[in-house]
């Protein structure tokens, strides 16, 4: 996520979140797939 943002790739940068936000969810880490999600979200929106 580091190097898409860095490389201002939005689709890439899209993709690595909601990949991370799903993982985090799996494997019980409920709070940092919440805050990927808003993250996420707000992303989309604009």
């Amino acid at each position: 996520m580091k190097d898409a943002l860095a490389q201002c790739d939005a689709e890439r940068l899209c993709r690595e979140a909601h990949s991370l936000k799903s993982t985090s969810a799996t494997l019980g880490a409920g709070v940092l797939s919440e805050a990927v999600k808003k993250l996420f979200c707000r992303g989309i929106a604009n």
